[in-house]
């Protein structure tokens, strides 16, 4: 219409990697394991032209991935789909059993909305607004869950006479991991800003703005997401938990300025032409806010 825009858009890709000759490139067959899963957009706008110095803008978007590197139906269906992983130090056999990453999965829900308002008055534009988005996260971290022994050369045997010989060399590692793989971390984040884009001269403009974002506390999911080192080391009867276990602390102070500048030379014609060219400069501070593979792991 003449005042109102609407834009919508819904895009999904399906990947399937099946057997997983990249993460798990030398797997034997009843071993194989896939990678893959369903990722999808939908957003959608509404601009709204509230007067010619007015404009307000309304941004909605929702992502949905479910990604998963998991041991096929048929690897799982075999008779050797839960004995432990097996390998055989540095020797060039490869590995039985499933490797002990395998299930990995990340099924992450992401709304966000953007409110964005331009309003225009003699030589300024000012620019405002704020960005807000919840986060909903389903992780399975890779789990030893099936155990894994590892053979090693020793007692005058290499790795596979070891094996042959059932730790004869007695050397070598067991392990396996208890508990829960799955964790799920819920997140808002905020982030309102404001900018100024202000025209000095006819071919000098100045912004200048500020973003504020806070993550909020992911970690404090867990039952002991932090350490507390402020008391040293070496306290007297003092052990984990105790004195030392600790709750993520917020950051709170995630101010993030920016300035640009535009200029174009009246001057220089030979080089610059008439009003054909323009020289920009900015400078911003950004964050790297969430990262869930990493906090996870």
């Amino acid at each position: 219409g003449p005042n109102d825009t609407l834009m919508g858009s819904y895009l999904r890709d399906d990947s399937d990697l099946s057997p997983d000759f990249f993460a798990n490139s030398g797997a034997l067959p009843p071993f194989d394991t896939q990678q893959g899963g369903p990722s999808l957009v939908f957003r959608g706008q509404w601009t709204h032209i509230v007067s010619t110095k007015l404009v307000n803008e309304l941004r909605f978007s929702y992502t949905n991935i479910d990604f998963s590197f998991s041991p096929l139906a048929s690897t799982l269906a075999g008779p050797l789909g839960n004995t432990p992983e097996i390998s055989f130090g540095s020797s060039p056999l490869p590995n039985l059993g499933i490797g002990g990453s395998f299930p990995d999965a990340r099924a992450h829900k992401t709304t966000q909305v953007q409110e964005a308002l331009t309003y225009n008055f003699g030589r300024h534009t000012i620019l405002g607004g704020a960005d807000v988005t919840f986060v909903t996260v389903r992780d399975e971290i890779p789990f030893n869950s099936r155990g894994s022994i590892s053979f090693q050369s020793g007692g005058g045997f290499d790795a596979f006479g070891n094996f042959i010989g059932d730790f004869t060399g007695q050397s070598g590692s067991i392990s396996k991991q208890f508990g829960n793989p799955i964790v799920n971390p819920s997140i808002t984040i905020y982030a309102p800003y404001i900018q100024d884009t202000w025209r000095l001269k006819e071919n000098l403009t100045l912004s200048l703005g500020l973003r504020y974002e806070y993550w909020g506390t992911a970690e404090n999911v867990l039952q002991y997401p932090a350490f507390n080192y402020s008391l040293g080391f070496g306290v007297p009867g003092a052990t984990f938990p105790g004195l030392f276990a600790f709750q993520q602390q917020p950051d709170r102070n995630n101010f993030a300025p920016r300035i640009g500048i535009a200029y174009t030379p009246h001057w220089g014609k030979k080089l610059f032409g008439q009003d054909a060219t323009v020289i920009r400069a900015g400078y911003g501070v950004f964050y790297d806010g969430l990262f869930t593979n990493i906090v996870d792991n």
